[in-house]
């Protein structure tokens, strides 16, 4: 059997840290970080789809579809994968968030071979994975399939927001990695000039 999967990005929280600004279109190295991830992606999926609940304009070149978060009030990474599982016609979604500018094609080569080698070891795949690397938990960085689109949306209606918490929940398997440059995480304009040295 094979697998249809859609690639999500990220991009519809409030920035507070980045002045407000949309961190998708904010430059690391010359370019936006969401066409970064975006170029890292694309090969991998059928469609791209970004999350944004701004901006969707500017946005929109990186794409195929844009979305926003089906349920208002901006309640974080949560609400924005949920949207972007119930754009998706896919089975599964590999999401990124847009501020990860070094994520490469190792990301998804290695995501999806696990739900490949889980696929043909067993009758159900599990329904959801989660990047790991060197011990740390990246539960913005999902492998996740449509049909948690339901379940999910009550939990953000819920108020309950902790994606790692909502990943254990759901027993989520952990995928590892062990080169931490791919997940650099910019959470700040400052730190748009700054290079992490490379694990190794």
């Amino acid at each position: 059997m094979t697998l249809k999967i859609d690639g999500g990005i990220l991009a519809g929280g409030l920035a507070r840290r980045m002045g407000g600004k949309n961190k998708g279109l904010a430059l690391y190295r010359g370019q936006p970080m969401i066409q970064s991830i975006a170029f890292a992606m694309r090969p991998y999926v059928q469609q791209l789809l970004i999350n944004c609940n701004r901006d969707s304009d500017a946005i929109a070149q990186y794409c195929d579809i844009t979305v926003t978060d089906a349920i208002a009030g901006f309640h974080g990474p949560l609400a924005g994968i949920h949207a972007l599982l119930c754009a998706s016609n896919a089975d599964y979604v590999l999401i990124s968030s847009c501020d990860t500018p070094l994520l490469n094609e190792h990301y998804a080569q290695t995501m999806l071979k696990a739900l490949a080698q889980d696929t043909n070891e067993t009758s159900q795949a599990p329904a959801a994975y989660y990047a790991n690397c060197n011990g740390v938990s990246q539960p913005t960085h999902l492998l996740i399939s449509t049909a948690l689109s339901r379940s999910l949306g009550k939990r953000v209606q819920q108020n309950k927001l902790r994606a790692l918490e909502w990943l254990q929940d759901i027993e989520a398997v952990a995928v590892s990695f062990d080169d931490e440059t791919l997940f650099y995480n910019v959470n700040s304009t400052a730190e748009l000039s700054m290079s992490p040295s490379r694990s190794h």
